[in-house]
C-alpha cells in the first residue's frame, strides 16, 4: 500500500479518499484486515480524511466476514470520534448484528442506546438484531420508532407528490398531470437498483447516489 502511494507521488499524482478506499476494500476482499487497518493509518498520515465509506467498509468486513464484533465496534468508535465523518444507522446495524450473532446482550443494548443518542432512526435491520438476541423490550421500542418514521416519511412524500402534481395541473389548466395521471397523492418506492450483483456502496453505507439508476442491486 505504501509502495502504491509512493509511486503515485513520484508520478506527481495525489492520492485521494477514493484511492485509499479502493485499497482498503481490496485488502478486505483478501481477508487481510491487518493491511486494511494499516491503509487507514497511512491515509491519516497522508492528510486525507477518512469518510463514512472508509469506516463503513471496515465495519462491514469486521462484522460480516471476520465475525469480530469487538473489532467492528472499535472501528465504529473511531468513526464516532472523527470530527470529519458521521456514523449512520447502517454502521450501527452492522455492529448490532455482530453482537446479536454472539448473543452478547449487554453490548447489544449498549450500542443500541448509542444509536438512539445520535438521533438516528432504527430500521428493520435494527429490529431484527434485537429480536434475534431476545431483547424484547428494546425490540418493541425500535419497532415503534420504525413505525413513527414510516408515518412521518409517508406524510412528507404525499405532500411532496401533491405539490408536484398540483404544479403540473396548473401547467395544463386541468385536474390531470402532463402524463394524464390523476393528481392524487402517491408514494415513491425505495431505491432498489437494477442489477443482479450487490452495490457495495449501498451495502456498506446504506445509501447510493445513483438511486434507481444504479446498475447494481440495493436489495439486502
Amino acid at each position: 500500500a505504501a509502495a502504491v502511494v509512493d509511486s503515485m507521488r513520484k508520478a506527481d499524482v495525489t492520492p485521494d479518499d477514493f484511492t485509499f478506499n479502493t485499497l482498503i476494500r481490496g485488502w478486505c476482499d483478501k481477508k487481510r484486515m491487518d493491511k486494511a487497518t494499516e491503509i487507514l493509518k497511512t491515509m491519516s498520515q497522508s492528510g486525507v480524511y477518512p469518510n463514512h465509506i472508509t469506516y463503513g467498509t471496515l465495519i462491514t468486513y469486521w462484522s460480516r466476514d471476520a465475525r469480530r464484533a469487538d473489532k467492528a465496534a472499535e472501528v465504529l468508535e473511531m468513526l464516532i470520534a472523527d470530527p470529519h465523518a458521521s456514523p449512520n444507522v447502517w454502521n450501527f446495524n452492522n455492529v448490532l448484528q455482530a453482537y446479536s450473532r454472539d448473543r452478547n446482550r449487554s453490548k447489544l443494548s449498549q450500542w443500541y442506546r448509542k444509536l438512539v443518542l445520535f438521533n438516528l432512526t432504527p430500521d428493520e435491520h435494527t429490529v431484527k438484531a434485537l429480536r434475534c438476541a431476545g431483547l424484547t423490550s428494546l425490540c418493541v421500542e425500535a419497532q415503534d420508532a420504525v413505525d413513527r418514521g414510516r408515518r412521518a416519511g409517508g406524510g412528507q412524500r404525499r405532500r411532496q407528490s401533491h405539490r408536484r402534481d398540483r404544479g403540473r395541473s396548473r401547467g395544463r389548466g386541468c385536474g390531470r398531470s402532463f402524463r394524464g395521471r390523476s393528481s392524487s397523492c402517491s408514494t415513491r418506492p425505495m431505491s432498489q437498483g437494477r442489477g443482479q450483483a450487490i452495490c457495495y456502496t449501498f451495502q456498506n453505507t446504506g445509501q447510493c447516489r445513483f438511486g434507481d439508476r444504479c446498475r447494481y442491486s440495493h436489495t439486502c
